[in-house]
């Protein structure tokens, strides 16, 4: 069974909303895993944009910094066998406005074991676009 880390399935959120993203890690048994560091970028996937760790929408003063990792990704906030990360309003922006909907890939990696095992996986979620909203 391969490494892996789980979240929801994909969802629907209204265009700024504040969420949140639980992950769990588990090894290659299948049981929960706290890892020995565990990183995460979400990107738009129609456009490239970086919405973390950088990006054309401003994230907010509490999100994470980005770090030296060469995949450009940012540390998760706690480390624990489940972590939820904090997706704000202002990431929750929709990139083009004349667009109803945009679809977000939450990237995620993480090392355990000594940091001698490594899993990775990913979560998409769509941002519906509402008519008054900017």
């Amino acid at each position: 069974m391969a490494t892996r880390a789980t979240a929801q399935p994909s969802w629907v959120v209204n265009e700024n909303t504040t969420m949140m993203l639980r992950v769990s890690f588990f090894d290659e048994d299948g049981d929960p895993v706290v890892p020995d560091g565990a990183w995460y970028r979400i990107d738009d996937v129609r456009s490239g944009t970086k919405i973390v760790p950088q990006g054309g929408i401003p994230s907010a003063s509490n999100s994470p910094s980005a770090t030296e990792d060469p995949e450009g990704m940012v540390p998760f906030p706690s480390l624990a066998a489940v972590v939820d990360i904090e997706i704000t309003a202002a990431q929750n922006k929709l990139v083009v406005q004349r667009l109803g909907t945009e679809e977000r890939l939450v990237s995620v990696e993480f090392d355990y074991d000594g940091d001698s095992k490594h899993g990775s996986a990913e979560y998409r979620y769509w941002i519906k676009g509402l008519a008054n909203v900017t």
